[in-house]
């Protein structure tokens, strides 16, 4: 394994571990207390309450499909791998920087977007000659 395919690996854990720890904490300290106490319009509803569990464990299928895609950059070649790479890199710092300050650190979820993104970067920058 190349420092770039080590690096996209790294990144893709870190990936599997937000979605994971997304789904798992997610559903037992605010999903799941939600949909018990209510106290909203949207919440009295069952659709409601379904649906808002539905979008909170689909935005950690969604970071699983990443991660496939991600396999698939990290063990192929391409200018445009380069592109996806930027573009996902940069997303997960400014979510993760972005969660930190917003949380003020509280939230568990910034470390691990983070990572994913300075991982995605680092093999942009270690791949680069590689990639071209």
């Amino acid at each position: 394994m190349t420092g770039f395919q080590w690096c996209i690996a790294v990144g893709i854990g870190f990936l599997g571990l937000t979605a994971l720890t997304h789904s798992l904490a997610g559903e037992k300290y605010l999903i799941g207390p939600m949909v018990r106490r209510r106290g909203n319009v949207v919440l009295e509803h069952p659709l409601g309450r379904t649906v808002l569990r539905f979008a909170w464990h689909l935005t950690s299928l969604m970071w699983l499909m990443m991660a496939i895609v991600l396999y698939q950059i990290g063990f192929g070649s391409g200018a445009l791998e380069m592109v996806i790479l930027a573009v996902f890199g940069v997303g997960f710092v400014v979510a993760g920087v972005f969660d930190l300050i917003v949380s003020s650190g509280r939230h568990l979820g910034w470390p691990m977007l983070t990572g994913t993104g300075v991982f995605l970067l680092l093999g942009l920058w270690i791949g680069k000659g590689s990639l071209l």
